[in-house]
């Protein structure tokens, strides 16, 4: 069996890379909402949350009701509207935290519009309580 280190690793144990705030020596802060579907249209886009400049995302979880057949959602920001959660399947109650690969450590403030964390519906409307929680790193 062979062990292998990550580049972040390497860097580190030569003495060339000192990692920055939401990397290590963070706090974590949890942002949580709650939106309450009423017949809301496909391709509609509710606003979650609005975080500062600089923090890092560790994760992005959604909570939901049945919101309806065909109905999915994505979960990102005015840039990429999947960037944290792509085409998650809602029409049944229960959760997702399938965080995109992208969104993972992601640093907010990289692009101007990108401080908001946005939900789309798509399929069909939906009914039905989401809620959201937002773990971030400063």
């Amino acid at each position: 069996m062979a062990t292998f280190n990550s580049t972040t690793y390497d860097a580190q144990v030569s003495g060339k890379l000192v990692l920055d705030q939401g990397v290590v020596k963070s706090t974590l802060h949890v942002a949580t909402t709650t939106f309450e579907a009423d017949a809301t249209a496909a391709n509609s886009v509710i606003n979650l949350f609005k975080l500062p400049d600089n923090v890092v995302i560790q994760d992005v979880k959604l909570y939901f009701d049945a919101l309806g057949a065909g109905v999915t959602v994505d979960v990102g920001d005015a840039l990429d509207a999947d960037r944290y959660i792509d085409g998650a399947n809602v029409a049944a109650a229960g959760t997702n935290n399938a965080l995109t690969i992208n969104g993972q450590g992601y640093r907010i403030g990289t692009a101007d519009g990108d401080d908001v964390i946005t939900l789309t519906v798509l399929g069909a409307a939906a009914t039905g309580t989401i809620k959201a929680v937002c773990i971030y790193a400063m």
